[in-house]
């Protein structure tokens, strides 16, 4: 492979992550200028993060399950003397694995508490969103009723005045 062909396969494979990510648009993640944390454009894409934790959640607990098997081998002396090996290696690695086994029990259930927390949190941010447009819409119509009353009460105003004799006067 020629220098121009690594570099032709590099601007393909550049070019190709740039359309995917032209592609999902405003609904990913996306990190505000100055703000640490990345801010997301929908709710759309919080539901869709939630979903992606559950995914890698179960991923990460189907994996942990799977610390200490052993793969299955077809019947026959080989394959027996095969399985037999890997069963004392594997008594005898029990006290490396069983302390990694520990570490990763603690962190799937730290990954749970978490996912947890960020869903509850998610739910509370939805209410407040709720509640903040409702408070709007009431603000909305008392500033509407403002409107709609103050110029009776200013014609009112005028009216008291223009009766009493002591409004403006025209010369």
């Amino acid at each position: 492979m020629t220098d121009d062909n690594a570099k032709l396969e590099v601007a393909e494979v550049l070019e190709r992550i740039r359309s995917r990510l032209s592609q999902q648009g405003p609904t990913s993640l996306s990190a505000e200028p100055g703000s640490a944390a990345p801010t997301f454009s929908s709710p759309a894409a919080a539901a869709n993060t939630t979903v992606v934790l559950h995914q890698l959640l179960a991923a990460v607990q189907a994996a942990h399950a799977q610390v200490g098997l052993i793969n299955p081998r077809p019947p026959g002396l080989h394959n027996q003397l095969i399985q037999l090996v890997k069963k004392v290696v594997r008594r005898l690695l029990t006290w490396y694995t069983r302390p990694l086994v520990r570490y990763q029990a603690l962190n799937i259930q730290f990954l749970n508490q978490a996912t947890q927390i960020i869903e509850r949190q998610q739910a509370q941010l939805r209410w407040l969103q709720e509640e903040l447009e409702t408070l709007r819409a009431e603000r909305r119509q008392d500033e509407e009723a403002v409107r709609t009353d103050e110029p009776h009460e200013v014609k009112t105003a005028e009216s008291k005045s223009d009766s009493t004799g002591a409004g403006p006067t025209t010369a």
